[in-house]
């Protein structure tokens, strides 16, 4: 009778608990929505010429729902060309991550070389720099360099980066050691280790790297201001902010352009979300 008594006591308790953390994970999760949701709604809506007014209380539905706003705002001025210029650079500083992170992090992991622990140190040091503090020094590179306002500018900074090659190495870290050596024995070099026994094994992790890379591309706004000076080298950052200044009253039609820039990394973050998370747990116990 008394076991039959805690057994419920503790089933309640556990109901509670249950319905608490819902209840809380519900809670954030609204929170973290509702200004996503409120954005479709002012770009969505048609309630006079220029979209959505101020009103008390705000609302939520549009009314009446129209597109003309995503129509305009790629019509008024070079969307297509900021949106190319941002897929451009966002895939390159990608693909850069991807493919130097992978072989920096795979010398830092299995290579034996004087200094090695002494370097990765220092490498690791710099992640407690603020990006800021480097924007002089970056930009004055680019300028000796003669790349301001280019391609080259706006992608060869980010290619690589130390949190990239940290995570990589971890990874590379959790993989036994044993496969290289018997790839060794059987004839492989280091590239051949690493191109064809060990970056099978990482797809998690260049999946987490790749994710990580495009989406801060993607969403980078003080540098590509600072070293692009014309609108043809414009991304969709500085763009919107662009509109903004010149039409800001045009609310649906700012709102509609966020939603446009933003859906691609939306798209790209559901579709790897599971890579993603496997990509920062494992190899996350060995280092």
């Amino acid at each position: 009778m008394a076991g039959d008594l805690i057994s419920k006591k503790l089933d309640a308790s556990g109901i509670f608990q249950r319905v608490i953390a819902y209840g809380l994970l519900i809670s954030l999760s609204t929170i973290t929505i509702l200004p996503f949701f409120f954005m479709f709604v002012v770009a969505l809506d048609g309630y006079s010429q220029w979209g959505w007014a101020p009103t008390v209380p705000p609302r939520l539905i549009p009314s009446p729902p129209t597109l003309r706003h995503f129509t305009y705002v790629i019509n008024a001025f070079s969307f297509g060309r900021y949106f190319l210029n941002t897929v451009i650079v966002a895939l390159s500083v990608m693909a850069g991550n991807m493919l130097f992170d992978g072989m920096a992090a795979y010398a830092f992991a299995r290579l034996r070389f004087r200094g090695r622990e002494l370097i990765f140190a220092a490498l690791l040091g710099t992640m407690m720099i603020p990006g800021e503090a480097l924007l002089i020094p970056q930009y004055l590179i680019v300028q000796r360099l003669g790349w301001l306002n280019s391609y080259a500018a706006l992608i060869i900074p980010s290619v690589t980066g130390i949190f990239g090659i940290f995570l990589m190495r971890q990874f590379i870290l959790s993989i036994p050691e044993s496969l290289d050596e018997a790839a060794i024995i059987d004839g492989c070099s280091r590239w051949m280790v690493y191109w064809r026994i060990i970056l099978p094994l990482l797809k998690p992790a260049l999946v987490t790297l790749a994710l990580i890379g495009f989406v801060g591309a993607w969403n980078n706004f003080l540098w590509p201001l600072v070293v692009a000076s014309s609108e043809k080298m414009y991304t969709l950052q500085i763009g919107l902010a662009a509109f903004r200044e010149q039409r800001a009253a045009e609310w649906s039609a700012l709102m509609a352009g966020t939603a446009i820039s933003i859906i691609p990394t939306m798209i790209v973050f559901i579709s790897l979300q599971r890579y993603y998370v496997a990509g920062l747990t494992l190899g996350s116990t060995k280092g």
